[in-house]
């Protein structure tokens, strides 16, 4: 027979995190809910407590009492990046959060015939009904079908003349449609569109597995970091309400959704491209770095509770590093004349999954490229700045695109 009784405690290669979105803020969905199982590598999710001693003089050196004043949730989620499709349970149904956004519907246009200009770089929609009437100006659109393979990819649309045509940034073939053509894609930008979730932790492997619920959850902000010869990682930053006491049943149904299945994506294989300006850079890129700040801010009332009263959303502000070999002087001319850019990178899982990440206006706020000793690369290394892109009224922008 097996050993039993063998665990001191729980252990952390048999823990899970599951969520759900909330559709009261700080209460756990009706049902029970079904909740999404998520991926993660760390997790210091925590109820952090405020007390005030009491300032009582006592002539025996007392403290008299410690009063609880205040608490909220906190922490930070750690996690690889896979391409989950919105919906599905996955990252993109954290990433709407972040954003304060939520997902486009899929395009899902075709197949028809699709005609392209090379005169303009453009797309028409032959029968004429409207079929670009939701792509947006910024947009990314992934085209399929067609007989040139030159119109046939992930291009950005710069401009929708009308509803039956857009124009896009890439060079096109000319070429008449075959009525085989289709275009998809769904897109995500920063807003005050405001999500809240559960969080759940099981500590299992234990007699009496244990789960932790976190109520109430925002968050604060969305770190990701592309380094060269690594995995895409990231960090989630939250904000909550409160926590429930430990217990042996969960706030869900008791069967929670599997995890996504995607591949994890990495720096060497799985960025497609790096482009600055709309076009591939003279320099080769080391690191890319970015984090949206959602500035967020407890708010409380008094009468309410040590609990949040509510969670007040402060300005999108997206800060980065771009870390590049030092070939030419190209970006510190960008840098020195303080002129707005764009950086736009796309990833692409082993299935054939997208993701485009595009900050549509930044300036690149520091610079350096110091020579640390001998045997080394010189390194021209940039912090940068996002501010709203008056075309788009985007800040930081993504776009998903299914295998």
């Amino acid at each position: 027979m097996p050993v039993t009784d063998f665990r001191a405690g729980a252990d952390s290669s048999q823990a899970q995190l599951f969520f759900v979105k909330e559709t009261n803020w700080g209460q756990v969905p009706a049902g029970p809910p079904k909740l999404d199982t998520a991926r993660i590598t760390s997790e210091s999710l925590t109820l952090n407590k405020t007390t005030q001693r009491s300032n009582e003089v006592s002539a025996g050196r007392k403290i008299r009492n410690r009063i609880l004043t205040a608490f909220e949730v906190g922490g930070d989620i750690g996690f690889e990046l896979s391409l989950d499709t919105p919906g599905a349970g996955g990252l993109a149904d954290l990433f709407d959060g972040a954003l304060f956004g939520s997902w486009t519907a899929d395009l899902a246009i075709g197949p028809e015939a699709i005609d392209v200009s090379a005169v303009d770089n453009s797309f028409t929609d032959v029968p004429a009904a409207g079929a670009f009437a939701a792509v947006q100006a910024g947009q990314w659109i992934k085209t399929a079908g067609f007989a040139d393979p030159a119109n046939n990819g992930i291009f950005q649309v710069t401009s929708k003349p009308s509803a039956d045509k857009v124009i896009v940034d890439a060079g096109l073939v000319s070429e008449i449609g075959g009525g085989d053509e289709t275009v998809n894609g769904r897109m995500l930008r920063d807003g005050t569109t405001a999500h809240s979730y559960v969080f759940e932790l099981l500590f299992g492997g234990l007699a009496t597995p244990q789960h932790l619920a976190f109520l109430g959850n925002m968050f604060a902000s969305l770190a990701m970091s592309f380094e060269t010869d690594a995995i895409v990682t990231g960090t989630l930053s939250v904000l909550g309400k409160d926590m429930n006491d430990p217990s042996a049943g969960s706030v869900g149904d008791g069967s929670p959704n599997p995890a996504a299945a995607g591949d994890v994506v990495n720096t060497v294989t799985d960025v497609g491209f790096i482009r600055e300006a709309g076009a591939t850079p003279s320099v080769f890129i080391r690191a890319l770095d970015f984090t949206l700040d959602n500035g967020l801010r407890v708010q409380r009332a008094i009468g309410n509770g040590p609990g949040a009263a509510g969670i007040g959303l402060g300005d999108a502000d997206v800060t980065g590093r771009l870390a590049a070999y030092f070939i030419d002087g190209a970006l510190i001319a960008r840098y020195k004349a303080h002129t707005p850019t764009q950086i736009d990178w796309r990833v692409t899982d082993a299935a054939g999954n997208a993701l485009v990440i595009t900050l549509p206006r930044v300036r690149l706020s520091s610079f350096g490229a110091p020579i640390g000793g001998p045997n080394q690369d010189v390194e021209q290394a940039f912090d940068f700045e996002a501010e709203v892109d008056p075309a788009t009224n985007a800040t930081i922008q993504f776009d998903y695109f299914a295998a």
